[in-house]
């Protein structure tokens, strides 16, 4: 295989070799925040030690991964896949980062990647689910080796990508229940990350937000996820009607400039009727919007 790269069309005269590293550390936060802790990550972690993906002249925007003379090849196509969910999920930051270099991408938002091949965690390890069976770095576990219940979880990694990312980005049903249930900022930070949003898991995010952080977390949570979410608006004017629901008017300011004016009056109008001893900075952000 030698190497496989990822990369994204630029144009101007800036940092380019600034930005890649840039963008290469926005891309290693994002997987990070999912797997650095996970036991089974710690040898596609340490495989960085030896392969730098910025290395190579600065004539792009890419990064590269090798396979180490065939020994990491697994870890290899897990990093590219990594990359491309990080470019694709936090696209708007990956151009203002690039920007603030002087490098201006110029290519469309891709969405978001199918891992080819798909990723599944067992007995402790990240393997690569091949058509003939599981591959890691150095080692091959045969479908025959497999019990029951972990071919079932090959199968079901060979129609949807099961690695530490993946359930989380869709997410998977009972990955988000999860979430939902436990909602911590960590989990608010995931959830709006996700790939299919809902009304009902936004609503959960603002009713936890006094307990989780309201004026941090909780409020780049909200914003982001009301941002991707259709019908949004309706949803957080409800919430915002609630005892409790205060953060859903941070969401209802980020989303009011490109609401009709009837909108606006709405919300004017609903801030003087909930927002109590917040209203007026409630009235005084409306103003400058």
């Amino acid at each position: 295989m030698g190497s496989i790269g990822a990369s994204i069309a630029t144009t101007g005269d800036g940092d380019l070799a600034a930005a890649r590293r840039a963008v290469w550390k926005l891309a290693y936060d994002f997987a990070a925040s999912y797997a650095y802790r996970l036991p089974a990550a710690r040898e596609t972690f340490e495989y960085l030690d030896n392969n730098d993906p910025c290395a190579g002249p600065d004539t792009a925007l890419d990064w590269w991964f090798k396979d180490l003379a065939g020994c990491c090849g697994r870890s290899a196509n897990l990093w590219l896949h990594w990359v491309r969910l990080a470019i694709a999920v936090e696209w708007n930051r990956v151009v203002a980062v690039a920007a603030r270099h002087g490098v201006t991408v110029t290519a469309d938002r891709p969405p978001r990647p199918a891992a080819n091949p798909p990723f599944v965690l067992l007995r402790g390890d990240v393997w690569s689910a091949g058509a003939s069976g599981l591959w890691g770095d150095d080692r091959h576990l045969p479908l025959t080796d497999l019990d029951a219940p972990e071919l079932a979880a090959y199968e079901a990694a060979r129609a949807l990508c099961a690695c530490p990312l993946c359930p989380r980005l869709r997410p998977d049903p009972d990955v988000e229940a999860a979430m939902v249930a436990r909602m911590s900022a960590d989990d608010a930070w995931y959830l709006s990350r996700t790939e299919r949003k809902s009304p009902q898991t936004l609503a959960a995010i603002v009713r936890a937000a006094p307990r989780i952080d309201p004026y941090g977390d909780a409020v780049a949570a909200v914003r982001r996820y009301a941002r991707e979410l259709p019908g949004a608006w309706e949803t957080l004017m409800a919430l915002a009607a609630e005892p409790g629901g205060g953060l859903a008017f941070d969401g209802l300011l980020n989303l009011v400039t490109d609401r009709p004016p009837a909108d606006r009056a709405a919300l004017e109008a609903l801030i003087r009727e909930r927002g109590a001893e917040s209203a007026d900075d409630l009235l005084w952000e409306l103003s400058q919007l």
